[in-house]
């Protein structure tokens, strides 16, 4: 009788979903992917901001040259997201159709 307490005990339905080191693993490669992407991140943002002081450094002239304006470097740089440079070269590219029609 006893052994029949002991099996109704643990039944599948009565265990937890997942077991304690199910949710320890998990957590750990959360950390290790966010401890991973970090430095990437980084290095995108630092290379991002030297293409835009190249940029910024620029005289009116010379955005011209290759279809900005001056205040659209003031735009890149309070917009947000990641890729301030594509936004600019979308910038261009819409400037460059809008003259062609």
């Amino acid at each position: 009788m006893s052994s029949t307490k002991s099996f109704q005990l643990w039944k599948g339905d009565q265990l937890p979903a997942r077991p304690l080191s199910a949710r320890f693993t998990a957590t750990v490669a959360r950390a290790a992917s966010l401890l991973m992407k970090g430095p990437i991140l980084l290095w995108q943002f630092w290379c991002m901001r030297s293409d835009l002081a190249v940029l910024a450094k620029m005289d009116r002239r010379e955005l011209a040259d290759i279809g900005l304006l001056p205040t659209d470097i003031g735009n890149a740089l309070a917009s947000i997201g990641p890729d301030k440079t594509g936004m600019l070269a979308r910038v261009v590219n819409e400037r460059r159709h809008r003259r062609e029609q």
